[in-house]
C-alpha cells in the first residue's frame, strides 16, 4: 500500500522520546496556549511517563533532532486511539500533524483498524481539520474536559476512505 503522506522537508519521523523530553514538549505546548488551554496543566511528569509507557509515539523532529510534532496513541483490538497530540507553535501550519495522522492512517489501513479521537467542542479549527482528513463525528462525551465542556467523539475508518484527503 503506498504511503498517503509526505514528510515535510527538514523533518524526520521518530517513534521514540524520553519521558522528560515529552513532558517538556507538552509543558511548552500548553503554556503557549495560555492558562485557559483545553489541557492546561493536567500533565504531571508521572502522568506523561505512564502515558508514554502505555502508548505508541509518532513524532516529527527537526534537522537538529528536536521534537516538533507528536501523536501518542493506544492500540486497541479494533483500532488506534489518539490520546495526546500537538505541534510546537512555531512549527504549525507546515503540514506536520497532517503527515503524522497520514502515517497513522496508513498503519490503520494496512491493519484494517479504525482511528478514534476526542476533540473539545469549542475547537472548530480541530473539527474542520479532522473532517478534512475524513474523520467522522460519532458521538459526544458530556462534561469530559476539566472546563466542563463536552468532547466530540470522532473516528476514521479505512473502508470509508479512498486514499488521502487532498484538503
Amino acid at each position: 500500500m503506498p504511503k498517503v503522506f509526505e514528510v515535510p522537508d527538514g523533518y524526520q519521523i521518530s517513534k521514540h522520546a524520553e519521558d522528560e523530553e515529552l513532558f517538556m514538549f507538552l509543558k511548552d505546548l500548553y503554556a503557549a496556549q495560555g492558562p485557559d488551554s483545553m489541557m492546561g496543566g493536567r500533565w504531571s511528569r508521572s502522568l506523561v511517563s505512564s502515558e508514554l509507557k502505555s502508548s505508541a509515539l509518532l513524532a516529527l523532529r527537526d534537522q537538529v533532532g528536536y521534537l516538533r510534532s507528536m501523536i501518542l496513541y493506544k492500540t486497541l483490538p479494533d483500532g488506534f486511539e489518539i490520546t495526546i497530540l500537538g505541534t510546537a507553535k512555531p512549527h504549525r501550519n507546515k503540514g506536520l500533524m497532517r503527515c503524522l495522522i497520514g502515517c497513522l492512517q496508513d498503519l490503520a489501513r494496512s491493519s484494517k483498524r479504525r482511528i478514534f479521537l476526542e476533540v473539545h467542542q469549542q475547537n472548530p479549527v480541530a473539527h474542520d481539520f479532522y473532517e478534512e482528513l475524513r474523520f467522522q463525528r460519532r458521538g459526544l462525551r458530556t462534561g469530559y474536559y476539566s472546563d466542563g465542556a463536552d468532547a466530540i467523539l470522532m473516528d476514521w475508518r479505512p473502508e470509508l476512505s479512498e486514499g488521502p484527503s487532498q484538503a
